[in-house]
């Protein structure tokens, strides 16, 4: 961003030195502060597998192999036996 804001105008040129020795100084160049963010995590690959599975492309062992898990753990997923239900308690 740095670089972008002295190309675009945004800082001048003096600005942008001081600011990059500054983050050079700092360490910032080589791991910026703080705690990095948390892995993104996507679920299209697992409702493709899922929906590949439900239009019968591949066995169930197939698609617990390509997400990782054992054969029993994704077929406990699949019929929901893994997921706890919560009831509503009317007062």
């Amino acid at each position: 961003m740095l670089f972008r804001a002295k190309q675009t105008g945004i800082i001048t040129q003096s600005t942008f030195e001081r600011i990059f020795i500054t983050f050079s100084q700092r360490g910032w160049r080589e791991q910026e502060p703080n705690k990095p963010y948390p892995s993104e995590q996507t679920f299209l690959f697992k409702q493709l597998v899922y929906r590949a599975l439900a239009e019968d492309y591949f066995t169930e062992s197939k698609a617990a192999e390509l997400l990782s898990l054992p054969v029993a753990k994704f077929h406990q997923q699949r019929t929901l036996g893994g997921f706890e239900t919560v009831t509503d308690h009317a007062d």
